[in-house]
């Protein structure tokens, strides 16, 4: 047994993950986000307690990763520090080894940034891999297979897509599009057709209670408050889901897109593999009722969601560890 322990770190827009090897080991899980006291420059809280934290005078919240690219070093490098050690037991004085997710869109210099800042919270080596290569794993794509995999990851502020073979990527594409997006657009439908406006928070509690990406007969409705434009004055509306199935239809066709531009660079030989195993998607906005219907519908090709969605990513990460002396030739590592 390794006396280095092995640790998979998914870090989100919205959410920071991370597990260590061994398939009976828990997701650890808390917001990406820190508190920082502007005039001493130091970062006061992170994770779930950034988030619940009340800011003062001189404080500022951060929003360290956004899009998949770490845009705040040192709130960044606290993040990773608060979930090494809370992943890590106290008295493992080794560093660990470290599969950190990389989105598509990071260069090899930013890329190589975010993995010195792992090390910086101490981290040892570090193997990055991309999104999708990952969610393949942890949708349970078996790294040797030589048919082609088609991933399609759905995150917060992201989203990737990748044909996989053999545990590579072969064809890729990935734009800023994700969650985040379609609260957006439920926030800019609600102002538009109701001449109120929401916050994020009120417009993401829609979603969550009757977002749907197709309209039904038995349409469900919710009752919030908004503010009206006029006045300004709080008042009570209700929304119901085809309404908001309507609201982000258009964000969704940004999806669609993506998937078609990518069917056309997929090669030839691996067309009919994803013809018959279809699109699997991953991503916490796998969770959208009948996202898979939507686009099966739009693409003409089976579209099924990995379950959870949202942990693809970070199981994926948890199998790689496993892989490590393979990975280490196909996984640009961080140095020392």
């Amino acid at each position: 047994m390794s006396l280095v322990p092995r640790i998979a770190i998914d870090c989100g827009s919205q959410n920071t993950r991370a597990t260590l090897s061994g398939a009976g080991s828990g997701i650890f899980s808390t917001r990406s986000l820190a508190v920082r006291n502007v005039v001493k420059k130091q970062i006061v809280a992170v994770g779930d307690a950034a988030a619940e934290h009340n800011l003062v005078s001189g404080e500022e919240l951060i929003t360290p990763i956004k899009n998949g690219v770490m845009v705040d070093h040192q709130a960044t490098v606290a993040l990773l520090q608060y979930v090494l050690s809370s992943v890590l037991s106290w008295w493992n004085i080794f560093q660990p080894k470290v599969v950190l997710a990389e989105s598509l869109s990071l260069s090899q210099a930013i890329s190589q940034a975010f993995g010195q800042a792992v090390q910086a919270a101490g981290g040892g080596m570090v193997y990055m891999a991309p999104v999708p290569t990952l969610a393949a794993l942890g949708a349970g794509v078996d790294p040797h297979d030589s048919s082609g995999s088609f991933i399609l990851d759905i995150g917060h502020g992201t989203t990737e897509a990748a044909v996989i073979t053999r545990g590579t990527a072969v064809s890729s594409q990935h734009i800023a599009f994700g969650g985040k997006n379609i609260v957006t657009a439920i926030g800019r439908y609600i102002q538009e057709e109701y001449d109120a406006t929401v916050d994020m928070i009120v417009a993401e509690k829609i979603l969550h209670t009757v977002g749907t990406a197709l309209c039904h007969d038995n349409e469900k409705t919710h009752t919030f408050y908004a503010n009206a434009v006029d006045t300004g004055e709080a008042c009570s509306l209700q929304v119901s889901s085809n309404e908001i199935a309507e609201a982000i239809n258009k964000p969704l066709a940004e999806v669609t897109s993506l998937v078609a531009a990518l069917v056309k660079e997929t090669p030839p030989t691996l067309l009919s593999d994803i013809a018959e195993k279809g699109v699997t998607i991953t991503g916490g906005v796998g969770n959208l009722p009948d996202i898979a219907t939507y686009l099966t519908r739009e693409i003409s090709i089976p579209v099924y969601v990995a379950s959870p969605s949202q942990q693809a990513v970070i199981r994926g990460g948890r199998e790689a560890l496993k892989f490590l002396p393979a990975y280490s030739r196909l996984i640009p590592q961080s140095g020392n």
